[in-house]
């Protein structure tokens, strides 16, 4: 998923777990070499052309889990009413409990990002829970954002590399803002790792399969297509919901725009998430509906 940046971008794409994603029209992740502080040039041509020791943040939020919320509909990694997926545990990483940071230089920008985000109700279990899972985190430059087809995005969660980037310009001019962000990325990393999507997924395939013998290539071709963005908007809504949210506490509702503006006028409800998702459906023709769908709105 993408995004995360306080409008509603019109190139955006939308950063999901591969198995979750509707993207045709998304661009593709960069590849990176085997070792992930070195990226396969000239993608990123300003990152590290030797091995660098990433910096790894000590914990910042007392916990080492995040557990279901009782007053919020959305709990990152955790379906709706906090019920937990069958599916967890899908991607483990070396680095669980600790937040690395693949371009240390950065390490005082993010640090203040990681600051706004503990100040938030909503963004200290959202914090820990990145830590928790061991989050990678590579900060880059506008432009290298540009090559990657994310220009309008603050920042960019890769499910393939399992890596967060974040764009250096929004830190150094409103960290608030891309902490937001990176909260949103942080709902998108944390619902891949526990295997929430994955579920979904299953639970679809296993729907879809019902359709049995009398159902034509072309009907199952089109559910699934149907399915698959259906889910997305899903994956979309909740990471709009906790950004919402965020901002409203941080006190810059102001700066939310489309769906996260409607999410920061609501509450952490289904009522909200009911809202907001139908608010992204309704931008036909949009980053996240170019096919001008429509759908009722449903939790994962």
């Amino acid at each position: 998923m993408d995004c995360c940046c306080p409008t509603l971008p019109a190139t955006a794409s939308s950063p999901l777990v591969a198995t979750a994603r509707a993207p045709a029209h998304e661009p593709h992740a960069p590849q990176l070499s085997t070792n992930p502080i070195i990226p396969t040039s000239p993608i990123i041509p300003t990152m590290p052309t030797a091995p660098v020791t990433p910096v790894t943040f000590p914990v910042i939020v007392n916990r080492t889990a995040t557990a279901p919320n009782a007053t919020g509909f959305i709990t990152p990694g955790y379906g709706s009413a906090g019920t937990a997926p069958a599916a967890a545990g899908r991607q483990t990483t070396a680095t669980a409990g600790r937040i690395q940071l693949l371009s240390p230089n950065d390490a005082p920008l993010l640090k203040t990002a990681f600051g706004e985000l503990a100040k938030s109700t909503t963004g200290k279990p959202v914090l820990d829970a990145l830590q928790a899972h061991g989050a990678r985190i590579a900060v880059l430059s506008d432009a290298e954002f540009a090559r990657l087809g994310h220009e309008d995005s603050g920042a960019w969660f890769d499910p393939q590399q399992d890596i967060m980037y974040v764009r250096r310009d929004w830190l150094q001019k409103n960290p608030v803002v891309t902490a937001s962000a990176i909260a949103h990325e942080a709902v998108h990393a944390i619902d891949d790792a526990s295997g929430l999507l994955q579920d979904a997924k299953d639970a679809k395939a296993r729907a879809l399969a019902a359709l049995g013998g009398e159902a034509t290539p072309a009907l199952v071709e089109s559910r699934v297509a149907q399915a698959m963005w259906e889910l997305s908007i899903a994956a979309e809504t909740r990471a709009f919901v906790i950004q919402g949210q965020i901002l409203r506490e941080l006190g810059q509702a102001e700066k939310a725009a489309g769906p996260i503006a409607i999410a920061a006028q609501g509450a952490n409800d289904r009522a909200t998430y009911d809202r907001v998702f139908a608010g992204i459906v309704a931008h036909g023709g949009s980053a996240y509906n170019p096919d001008d769908r429509t759908a009722a709105p449903f939790a994962l």
